[in-house]
C-alpha cells in the first residue's frame, strides 16, 4: 500500500502492512505482526493489554525506526490501582520490569518492550521489535 494508511487488525492473528507513508497501524487481539514501511508510523494500542500479553503470543513490530516510528501507549492505563488514567514512566534500557513503567532489553536478535500497569514490576504487556541495537528513548513512545 502507498499513501498515508489507518489499518486495523481483527481478533485473529493478523499481519499488516502500512507500506509507504505515514501509516497508522493497530493490530487489535492476537498475535499480531505490524509493518510500518516507509514514513514516520505510529504502532497504536488500545486499552486492553491483553492485545499483546507478555507471553509468547505478543505482538511483532517488524521494522520500527528509531526517531521516525512512535508505539503509542497513550489508552494504557500505566497504574490501574488509582483512580483516573496515569501515563507511563519510562524505565530505559532494563532486564528487570520497573512498576508503572515502560522498559526494554535485547533478547535473540529482538528488542523486548515491557509494560506493568498494576505496580508489581511484572511484566502485563508486552512488544516485540526485529533486530536490536535500536537505541529506544522516551520520544520513540506516546505514552
Amino acid at each position: 500500500m502507498a499513501g498515508n494508511d489507518t489499518l486495523f487488525g481483527q481478533s485473529g492473528n493478523d499481519t499488516l502492512n502500512g507500506g509507504d507513508g505515514i501509516d497508522k497501524l493497530v493490530g487489535g487481539a492476537g498475535t499480531d505482526t505490524l509493518t510500518g514501511g516507509l514514513g514516520a508510523d505510529t504502532f497504536y494500542y488500545g486499552s486492553a493489554v491483553a492485545d499483546s500479553p507478555a507471553t509468547a503470543a505478543n505482538d511483532t513490530i517488524t521494522d520500527f525506526v528509531h526517531a521516525v516510528d512512535k508505539i503509542d501507549l497513550s489508552s494504557i492505563d500505566a497504574n490501574t490501582g488509582s483512580g483516573g488514567d496515569q501515563a507511563f514512566l519510562f524505565g530505559g534500557q532494563n532486564a528487570n520490569t520497573v512498576a508503572n513503567s515502560i522498559t526494554w532489553s535485547e533478547s535473540g536478535g529482538n528488542t523486548i518492550v515491557r509494560v506493568d500497569v498494576d505496580g508489581n514490576a511484572t511484566a502485563d504487556f508486552q512488544i516485540r521489535l526485529t533486530g536490536v541495537n535500536l537505541g529506544l528513548t522516551a520520544s520513540d513512545f506516546v505514552l
